[in-house]
């Protein structure tokens, strides 16, 4: 079984309900337009951060932003972004390029930090993945809105 990282827009509205609620596998069951990240979420992580589980706000967004809510989903619980951390993520990630985080893939370095799924794939899944992860959090800060964040 693999780990893979999801995210949903949500409105201020919906983050607050569900931090108030919390967020089980019904919530997360409705998440139809989620982004998928699949396995590549931790090389993500590490070229946009250089660590391998923490880093400064808002780069570290995927692994650490946002505040944790609910009951853990089986790697832990989800987690919300505000609207202003979205916004704060988004424009971090304007900042970057593929071809500025490419150079920055190390494979052997990555394995020995334990980065999941840290291969001679890990340049084709950045490739693949950057640009959704990089359109849909714009997209969602263009509409003013949150990100719920998952692992499953």
């Amino acid at each position: 079984m693999s780990m893979n990282l999801s995210m949903k827009q949500a409105s201020e509205l919906e983050l607050a309900r569900m931090a108030r609620e919390g967020v089980d596998e019904d919530v997360l069951m409705g998440a139809g337009d989620a982004l998928e990240l699949d396995k590549a979420w931790h090389v993500l992580h590490y070229v946009l951060t250089g660590a391998a589980w923490d880093g400064p706000q808002p780069a570290a967004a995927l692994l650490s932003g946002g505040k944790e809510v609910g009951e853990d989903l089986g790697y832990g619980p989800a987690r919300v972004l505000s609207a202003k951390e979205t916004q704060a993520f988004a424009k971090y990630l304007g900042t970057q390029s593929e071809a500025s985080l490419v150079k920055k893939l190390n494979v052997p370095k990555m394995q020995s930090m334990d980065i999941y799924c840290a291969d001679d794939d890990s340049e084709e899944d950045l490739n693949h993945y950057f640009p959704q992860l990089k359109s849909y959090v714009t997209d969602a800060a263009a509409k003013g809105q949150g990100l719920l964040i998952w692992m499953s």
